[in-house]
C-alpha cells in the first residue's frame, strides 16, 4: 500500500511549524482566549474521528490495503496529515477572513471557496504521492480524468473540512453566546 520515505514527512513538517507559528498569532489577537482552546481542540478531535473513518472507508481502493494493524497504524499516521492539512485550512481562512472564528459566519462564498482550496489542494497532494510511489491506487479507484487523482481523497477534502467546520461553527456559537 505504502513506501514511507523521508520525503512524506517534509510537507507535514512544514505545515506544522506553520500552523504553530500562526496559532500563536491568533493567541496573543484573540480576546476569547478560552472559547479559542475549546475551538482547537474540538476541531483536532472532530478532524481527526471524521477522517480516520474516511480512511479506513476508503482503504481498500490503494494496493496492498488489508484490514490489519498495519494499514491501520499507517491510517492512523495519514489522518493525522489530515488533521494538520485541516488546521492549515483553518487558520489560513482566518488570516484571508481577519477572523479566526470565521467558522460561525460561513456563507454559501467561503464555502465555495473552502470547498476549492480543499479539493485542489488534495488534488495536487495526491498527484505528487502517486508519482513519487508512496501509494498506488487499486483498479476500482475512481479517477479524475485530467490528472489521474483518486476521486476519494480529493472528495474528502473538498467535503469533509466543511463538515468539520460546520461542526464547529456550532460549537462556537454555543461558546461564544
Amino acid at each position: 500500500m505504502v513506501n514511507l520515505s523521508p520525503s512524506m514527512f517534509i510537507t507535514p513538517s512544514i505545515v506544522l511549524v506553520v500552523i504553530v507559528v500562526i496559532y500563536f498569532y491568533f493567541k496573543r489577537k484573540v480576546k476569547e482566549k478560552q472559547t479559542y482552546s475549546h475551538v482547537l481542540y474540538a476541531t483536532f478531535i472532530v478532524a481527526y474521528v471524521l477522517n480516520f473513518v474516511w480512511e479506513l472507508a476508503h482503504g481498500p481502493l490503494y494496493k496492498g490495503f488489508q484490514y490489519d494493524e498495519k494499514h491501520i497504524y499507517f491510517c492512523a499516521l495519514a489522518t493525522l496529515a489530515d488533521v494538520l492539512m485541516v488546521l492549515l485550512l483553518f487558520f489560513a481562512f482566518g488570516l484571508l477572513f481577519n477572523d479566526v472564528f470565521w467558522t460561525r459566519n460561513m456563507n454559501t462564498k467561503k464555502v465555495i471557496l473552502l470547498m476549492l482550496v480543499g479539493g485542489l489542494g488534495a488534488n495536487f497532494s495526491e498527484m505528487i504521492h502517486l508519482e513519487n510511489g508512496h501509494w498506488m491506487y487499486t483498479s476500482t479507484m475512481p479517477l479524475l480524468p485530467l490528472t489521474g487523482a483518486g476521486v476519494t481523497p480529493v472528495l474528502q477534502f473538498t467535503f469533509l473540512p466543511w463538515f468539520i467546520f460546520l461542526i464547529i461553527s456550532k460549537i462556537i456559537k454555543r461558546k461564544v453566546s
